[in-house]
C-alpha cells in the first residue's frame, strides 16, 4: 500500500501529535530542572492538563483534519445577496 493513500491528512495528524508530545516534553523538562524525579515530573505534567484546554486542542485537531472541503464550495467569498 502507498502511505499517501492511507490518510490524506497525515501531515495534520503528525503536526498535532508532535505538538502535543513537544508540550509534554517541555513540561517534563521544566519539572526535571526544578528538582523532581522523572516519574513524578511526567505524572505532574499530565496532571496539569486542563480539561478545557484538552477539549479545545482536540476540536482544533478535528477541524484542521476534517476541513471544510466540499465540491460545491465557491472559489471566491461572497455574501450571496442575489439568491433571494
Amino acid at each position: 500500500m502507498i502511505p499517501n493513500r492511507l490518510s490524506p491528512n497525515w501531515r495534520v495528524h503528525l503536526f498535532f501529535g508532535a505538538g502535543f508530545l513537544l508540550v509534554i516534553a517541555i513540561t517534563v523538562a521544566v519539572n526535571l530542572f526544578s528538582g523532581q524525579t522523572f516519574l513524578s515530573a511526567t505524572i505532574d505534567a499530565f496532571r496539569h492538563i486542563k480539561p478545557f484546554d484538552c477539549i479545545m486542542f482536540l476540536m482544533f485537531w478535528y477541524w484542521f483534519a476534517r476541513g471544510e472541503r466540499t465540491k460545491d464550495q465557491p472559489t471566491f467569498t461572497s455574501l450571496n445577496l442575489g439568491n433571494f
